[in-house]
Order: structure tokens, then sequence, then C-alpha cells
């Protein structure tokens, strides 16, 4: 695993039952840079998730009014 910092931004929402929606995005290009090692090769690849492409939704359980 390798630590990965990203700037994202999106709403913010309180639904009727409690739960708390958030949606969110990258605001920038996120640069991505793979090592590629083994027996007789070597290499890397260099690539970029554009802006808005990585995408992130979460939603907290209900508070009241179902089950938890």
């Amino acid at each position: 695993a390798k630590p990965l910092a990203i700037t994202v931004r999106g709403p913010l929402r309180f639904l009727p039952d409690g739960r708390i929606a958030i949606a969110v995005a990258n605001v920038a290009d996120v640069p991505l840079d793979v090592n590629i090692s083994g027996p007789g090769i070597a290499g890397a690849v260099h690539m970029a998730v554009p802006v808005g492409g990585l995408k992130l939704q979460l939603v907290s359980p209900p508070l009241r009014g179902g089950a938890r």
C-alpha cells in the first residue's frame, strides 16, 4: 500500500431519516506512477486520474426509523 493525498470537494446532505450523505470528487488531476519489476522485466507506468475521475460516495446508517 502506498499513501495517497487527494483534495476532494462535493455536497454534504442530511437525509430525513437522519443519515448523512457525502458525494465528493477530486478537484485536480491525480498523478500516479507505478513501478514494475520482476525476473527479466522492469519499467514504469505513468498515468493520471483526471479532474472528477475519482468519485467517493458515503452514506451513514439511519439514526431513526430504520434498522441499525
